[in-house]
Order: C-alpha cells, then structure tokens, then sequence
C-alpha cells in the first residue's frame, strides 16, 4: 500500500481524488479540485513540475489542460480520455506506443467538437482503440481506430481499387530501354 505523498494544494489534508485509471505506464488520478495527477509505475515518487508547481501530469501543458477543471476521466492499458468544466474533450495515449508512427493521430489537445451542439457530456468511456461519450440527449460519439467491420470494409475496397488499377495497366509492356 502506498499513499500519495503529497497534501492538498492549500496545504490541508491529503490530496483527494474523484477519478483513478491505469495505463501501462503510469497511474493516472483526478483530484476533487479537477487536476490531473501522474505516477509513473517505474517512479518512486509522482510527477512533479518544477517551473509549474500546479501542473501534475507531464502532458497537462501540451494538451491544453493547465487551465482547465476536469471534470471526468476514462483510462484503459494504452489510452487516456478526460472531459472539462467547460465541456472540452482531450485524448491521449501511453508513452510506450509513442514511437508507432501516425500513432498520435489518435491524440488531441482539449477542445470543443462541434458535433456536441453545447450538450453536456454526461458518460465518458475508453479502451484501448477508441473513446465514447454519451451526451444529455441521448446521443454518443465515438473517435480513434475505426471498428473492425469498418476497416475490413475500406480494406476491401482498397484492394478492389488496386486490383482496377492493376488490370488497366496490364495492357502495356515494359520493354528494354522504357522509361518507367
């Protein structure tokens, strides 16, 4: 057992959390007053900024969530999603697939999406491939890797593409000499 060694931001009781997730590289924790915290599993102590003493994760600064309460938060092995105050949505995933490339397609700083028409968020989820909230009217929207039932469909159709492209071009020859 291990206690989070640090006191509140008034300098009061421990720290509170509202929220706890897990990725594979760190603990990641929501306190009471919307900040975001982070343990790293291989770190004897948790992350602590020393030019910003309110900052509490190492990507709060690059994913725009310095100055904003947070209000929820989904975590699974490898990705991270948070919901604020004011309704911005961020997402982001562990550190140990980072070198994947086009991998942090699936990141975005906090912001707002259009598509939420100003409805709260009132459900937050997450695994490893995609996030979901759920808005007051009912309605849920989803980013990250397509479905497999989608991806098998533009697979198909990529290779049905290709297959054309293929065939058109079979018709001419490339001799000696031919500039290709």
């Amino acid at each position: 057992l291990e206690f989070w060694p640090e006191r509140s931001s008034n300098g009061g009781p421990a720290l509170r959390f509202s929220a706890i997730g897990g990725l594979y590289s760190e603990l990641i924790a929501l306190s009471a007053t919307g900040q975001v915290y982070s343990w790293k599993w291989t770190d004897l102590e948790p992350y602590r900024n020393l030019d910003y003493p309110n900052v509490h994760h190492p990507r709060a600064l690059p994913l725009g969530l310095y100055n904003e309460k947070v209000v929820m938060l989904s975590a699974s092995v490898i990705r991270c999603t948070v919901v604020t105050e004011s309704g911005k949505v961020a997402s982001w995933l562990d550190e140990t697939v980072a070198h994947v490339p086009g991998i942090t397609r699936l990141e975005h700083a906090a912001q707002h999406f259009s598509e939420f028409h100003g409805e709260r968020i009132v459900a937050l989820d997450t695994c490893s491939l995609y996030s979901t909230v759920r808005l007051e009217s009912g309605a849920i929207y989803w980013w990250g890797v397509l479905p497999p039932g989608q991806r098998r469909k533009l697979w198909e159709k990529y290779r049905t593409k290709a297959k054309k492209s293929q065939s058109s071009s079979a018709g001419s020859e490339i001799v000696a000499g031919a500039q290709v």
